[in-house]
């Protein structure tokens, strides 16, 4: 058995010695705005900017390749690279280095910046959100609805069973982004302006920069491919409830690049909706009392129609008119001859002549 791995071995190594490039980087996922490759052997004279670029370059952003050395080739690109874009370099062919010897072409390297990921949400991680929740997503690329549809999802707990999702759009899906204008303008902040590298981001989407306020919500409101996107889970959600959105594996950019691992967003369902009832007692079986507030409270806001269906908020004015006794006209009688015996005057009852 050792007898016929040595052979194999020795015929791995000769064959990573003879690979022309030794180290290309990035690969996989990554966002970069740079690429670099080493070379085996010396390719060029050092410092001669006439000789061409060794790869031949497939991606959607613009670069320019230059070399560093006689064995590093550098490649860079013209702003970082947006989410959803995919680059590959193939060692172009009939390449030789700097020697006159023939380098072996057919070497291929490549790499994704990554399918589309959740930048902002609202509500905000970690919120109170209630048993009909529609989110709104902020993405960095564009993606593909039938993606979303088909790979994102809830999980409640208390739910034996992961909940689907449904995209909100049309009216209904206007009618929640016209009430939320800040959310959109604090997006395109964030995804315009790179606070830490002091630079404007890369974006696949082309986002508006130009006109007023309303100009720039309406083109990224109603754009085909706009980033902005907005779902609700596909049945009500349990009260109380844990409930995470699940951003899952395979949602594509509208480029064809997906995601590769799954993010999840946790949420909590506000409590079953209360109404309670308080007032003055005297003690705890006797009536509410009248002269003193009465008070009702609800463990969630309510919309003012439905205030106005269940009563007034404040506590209507009640009028107390006084009643007296209705006399009898003898007793008036000598209510009126008592009145007239007796001075105003006077200090005492006793001085009053008697009827």
């Amino acid at each position: 058995m050792k007898l016929l791995l040595a052979p194999l071995l020795a015929l791995a190594a000769t064959a990573a010695l003879a690979q022309p490039v030794e180290l290309f980087s990035p690969q996989g996922e990554v966002k970069v705005r740079q690429v670099t490759a080493r070379f085996a052997k010396p390719m060029v004279a050092f410092g001669d900017p006439r000789l061409p670029d060794p790869f031949a370059v497939d991606c959607a952003e613009k670069g320019s390749g230059r070399w560093a050395d006689t064995r590093n080739w550098v490649y860079d690109f013209a702003r970082d690279l947006p989410a959803g874009v995919r680059c590959s370099f193939a060692l172009k062919p009939d390449l030789k280095a700097a020697d006159g010897s023939a380098v072996a072409g057919g070497q291929r390297f490549a790499f994704t910046t990554g399918g589309p990921a959740i930048v902002s949400s609202l509500p905000w991680e970690g919120s109170r959100i209630d048993e009909h929740q529609v989110f709104i997503l902020g993405l960095d690329a564009p993606a593909k609805p039938e993606t979303i549809a088909a790979n994102a999802r809830c999980v409640a707990a208390g739910v034996n069973e992961e909940i689907g999702v449904r995209l909100v759009t049309g009216d209904e899906r206007r009618t929640i982004l016209d009430n939320r204008k800040s959310f959109a303008s604090s997006y395109l902040r964030l995804m315009l302006i790179d606070g830490e590298a002091g630079r404007s981001r890369g974006f696949l989407f082309r986002l508006p920069t130009t006109g007023s306020d309303q100009e720039r919500f309406l083109k990224l409101r109603d754009a085909p491919d706009s980033p902005l996107v907005t779902l609700a889970c596909a049945r009500t959600l349990p009260a109380n409830a844990d409930v995470k959105l699940v951003w899952g594996r395979g949602i594509a950019a509208t480029t064809g690049v997906a995601t590769s691992a799954a993010r999840a967003l946790a949420f909590k369902v506000r409590p079953t909706f209360r109404a309670s009832f308080s007032c003055s007692r005297v003690n705890k079986d006797a009536q509410c009392m009248p002269i003193l507030p009465l008070s009702r409270s609800f463990s969630a806001p309510i919309a003012r129609p439905m205030r106005r269906r269940s009563g007034s908020w404040t506590r209507p004015t009640r009028r107390i008119r006084r009643t007296w006794p209705r006399m009898t006209t003898a007793a008036a009688s000598r209510r009126s001859r008592s009145d007239r015996g007796c001075p105003k005057s006077s200090a005492s009852a006793s001085n009053c002549p008697r009827a």
